[in-house]
């Protein structure tokens, strides 16, 4: 394709990772895609360097996607896989990135304080060359309206560095519309705000959204929260006939 030609005449290093089997032979996880994009946002001068190094680690990695599946040494399902583990491990770094310059420019401190929830494809461990991903934010319960302020801008400039389109293109494209309430809802809501929306106020299709959806960005303990609210949602024993309608 004219997109990857250009690809290699800008990365000719890319044509060694095809040719040397041991390069790219390996799985995929997020873990490894994470700390190989931490290592080079280590040593970049600037955050739009630090940005552009998380889009030649994607490069990077389609690429061993792109060879394992026209060899066809993976499977489908292996090769969509392999795709969402990386862009889960993109994802953490990237807020990581986000949150860092957000702290030093708005005075913020600490570790990234919202969860991150996949949905769609991603959130299926499913996602392809062409996906965008749909991501929902949640906040911690006690969440005072300063550090609401403060994440919002920090998540409102993940959405920038995730889906603007640099020297590389961009990253993954971002919707958020699966949230509560749509594009007329907050960006990111508390935790006990979102568990009374499902509870009270989720249409049918939101209810089935969540059957594909999991926590990528967040403590072990708010994934576990998540898994628990969507068996409520998405497990429950019965519904309405208006449901069935």
């Amino acid at each position: 394709s004219e997109y990857w030609t250009q690809v290699f005449v800008q990365n000719p290093e890319l044509g060694t990772l095809v040719l040397s089997p041991e390069e790219w032979m390996f799985p995929i996880s997020a873990e490894d895609a994470q700390a190989t994009a931490r290592r080079l946002v280590a040593g970049s001068v600037s955050y739009s360097h630090q940005l552009d190094r998380l889009r030649y680690v994607k490069q990077r990695g389609v690429l061993r996607c792109l060879v394992h599946d026209l060899t066809g040494m993976w499977s489908p399902d292996q090769v969509w896989a392999a795709l969402s583990e990386l862009a889960v491990g993109l994802v953490r770094c990237a807020t990581e990135v986000v949150w860092a310059e957000t702290c030093q420019r708005y005075g913020a401190s600490g570790l990234f304080p919202a969860t991150i929830v996949a949905y769609g494809k991603l959130g299926g461990n499913e996602l392809n060359l062409s996906s965008d991903i749909d991501l929902v934010y949640l906040l911690p319960d006690d969440t005072d309206e300063a550090t609401e302020s403060q994440v919002t801008k920090a998540l409102i400039a993940l959405g920038r560095a995730l889906s603007d389109r640099m020297g590389r293109g961009a990253l993954y494209r971002v919707d958020t519309r699966l949230r509560p309430f749509g594009s007329s809802g907050p960006l990111a809501m508390r935790w006990r705000a979102v568990e009374s929306y499902f509870k009270n106020h989720a249409e049918p299709w939101e209810q089935l959204a969540m059957i594909r959806s999991r926590v990528i960005v967040g403590p072990d303990l708010d994934a576990e929260r998540w898994q628990e609210l969507r068996g409520r949602v998405v497990f429950r024993p019965a519904r309405g006939e208006w449901v069935i309608d």
